[in-house]
């Protein structure tokens, strides 16, 4: 199965669900390195422009278990 190859925007996110980068549209097949300066616990990847279409930002937190486990 072929997957369509597309931009993405790249939350990161700290272990208590707070996005603290977004990296937007980033380029399908590039080697550029992506990153953030300080350790994250973890990476959501979105189709790019989506987090503008949700208003998604630096700062909103990430509602799910798996962060509130990390906090234990």
């Amino acid at each position: 199965m072929c997957y369509p190859i597309i931009p993405l925007d790249i939350l990161f996110i700290d272990a208590e669900g707070v996005i603290v980068y977004i990296a937007k549209s980033a380029k399908p097949e590039s080697l550029d390195l992506i990153s953030y300066p300080e350790l994250v616990f973890s990476i959501l990847e979105l189709n790019a422009g989506l987090t503008d279409l949700q208003n998604i930002k630096v700062g909103d937190r990430i509602a799910h278990p798996y962060f509130s486990a990390a906090e234990k």
